[in-house]
């Protein structure tokens, strides 16, 4: 994809790893949502986070 940089394999798994919890987060407070659930969600994308991906998210969403 990117020419340029070159990512190792264990790079290119944890940049993996965290986008699937995210995606798996975001589905699971969509469904629940529409369930009428109101309250906590983990936030698995947070607990993945590895040295070359840093964010400000939370360890627990609000729905």
């Amino acid at each position: 994809m990117n020419g340029e940089v070159k990512r190792t394999s264990e790079e290119i798994d944890d940049h993996m790893m965290y986008i699937s919890a995210k995606l798996y987060t975001l589905l699971s407070k969509l469904i629940l949502k529409m369930c009428g659930y109101e309250g906590y969600v983990i936030n698995y994308s947070k607990f993945y986070e590895r040295n070359s991906i840093k964010t400000t998210e939370e360890y627990f969403n609000e729905i």
